[in-house]
């Protein structure tokens, strides 16, 4: 029932779901569904938790990929978020944005969650770049919190790009982009302030 609630929410949007449209689509009865979740909020909720409990349990073993070079474990954990099922059919390209941008906005409890979500993408991004400073792979001098912010911005706009240019490439675009850029800065002064 989850799977059909985040299909309907990511395709046709949260506000334009109702509980009969899951009811209609999962098979699955509106007492059974009130009796697990106390409103189409709640439910929401509980979308936002799985995704987000999924792709961090794909991610976490990327931290323990010691033998992978640091950009290409980076390039892995941004190609989760956009080869997830659910991501092709997205309003708005990523997922997460998408939910984000539909929740009710009194829902602190949503907000909080996303919030929390993306510092800890941001936290296993920077823990990946600085490997990578002290395997030498990176320059020295990367200013690690703001490059991974870069990264995460990066991947979320190229989300959005590549939905509203209907190019699935555009995202291998941007990785070869993000990989010159490290590799400019190794030979030039790109990140020294």
């Amino acid at each position: 029932m989850l799977d059909t609630a985040t299909d309907l929410f990511l395709s046709s949007g949260y506000h334009n779901t109702s509980i009969d449209d899951i009811v209609a689509v999962s098979k699955v009865s509106k007492t059974n569904i009130y009796y697990h979740f106390k409103s189409k909020e709640d439910i929401l909720l509980h979308v936002m938790k799985q995704m987000i409990d999924q792709y961090e349990k794909k991610c976490s073993t990327v931290l323990a990929w010691h033998h992978v070079p640091v950009m290409a474990r980076i390039e892995f954990v941004l190609r989760t978020i956009i080869h997830t099922p659910c991501q092709y059919d997205c309003q708005v390209g990523c997922p997460f944005v998408t939910l984000y941008a539909q929740s009710p906005p009194n829902n602190n409890t949503i907000l909080e969650l996303i919030k929390n979500f993306f510092t800890r993408m941001q936290s296993t991004l920077e823990l990946l770049l600085l490997e990578g400073i002290r395997k030498q792979e990176l320059p020295a001098k990367m200013p690690i919190p703001e490059t991974a912010a870069l990264i995460i911005t990066m991947c979320e706009g190229g989300l959005f790009m590549s939905k509203i240019h209907q190019d699935p490439s555009y995202f291998d675009r941007l990785f070869y982009s993000l990989d010159w850029l490290v590799c400019q800065s190794k030979s030039a002064s790109f990140f020294c302030i």
